[in-house]
């Protein structure tokens, strides 16, 4: 969730009571990143551990940035990274990856069209292995993903560059980012 000092990070028992042996000041509560930062997304890992994804105002003219954070089982910071461009960018779904990496999708926008698709994947210690856009003529949004049994990713989101009211769209990609259109002929690796 979000207060006034950033993501706040709460961890309860499976009696639902709040754990306090977890975060910092074992209080149940783990606060990541500044004040104004917003928690929107969080995932336990193979290990334990936990990944948050959410959104800061820290780019350019105090637009939205995604912002990513690791979270130890015990609830202390690991590792943060903070990504976007100029204008406002959004994470909405992310998801632990065979390799122990990970990827998200949600927007990224663009001057000419509005919002893209944005999907970006991750190795285990928050480096970009690649980063895509996906999009046609007019607001396109990335809201769930998940991983395939061939390696790729299926997204799912919402459109309106294929007519005048909002669609469902799906985007199969392969491990690489890159959609194909036979195993030989490679269409597209993004905008």
């Amino acid at each position: 969730g979000t207060s006034v000092s950033g993501i706040k990070l709460i961890k309860l028992k499976s009696d639902k009571t709040l754990d306090t042996a977890f975060g910092v000041a074992t209080d149940g509560l783990a606060t990541l990143g500044v004040a104004g930062d917003e928690g929107t997304f969080v995932q336990q890992t193979s290990n334990g551990s936990y990944i948050v994804a959410g959104n800061t105002q820290g780019g350019a003219g105090s637009q939205s940035e995604v912002t990513l954070h690791t979270v130890s089982s015990a609830g202390i910071g690991v590792l943060t990274r903070t990504m976007g461009g100029s204008f406002n960018d959004e994470a909405t779904a992310l998801i632990q990856t065979d390799d122990g990496g990970f990827v998200f999708t949600g927007k990224q926008y663009n001057e000419t069209t509005g919002d893209d698709v944005w999907v970006v994947k991750l190795n285990p210690t928050l480096n970009t292995q690649w980063n895509r856009k996906y999009g046609g003529s007019l607001n396109d949004n990335g809201s769930s993903i998940k991983e395939t049994d061939d390696g790729g990713y299926i997204i799912t989101g919402s459109s309106m560059s294929y007519g005048q009211q909002s669609q469902i769209i799906l985007i199969e990609i392969e491990f690489d980012g890159c959609v194909w259109e036979s195993q030989t002929l490679k269409t597209t690796c993004g905008l």
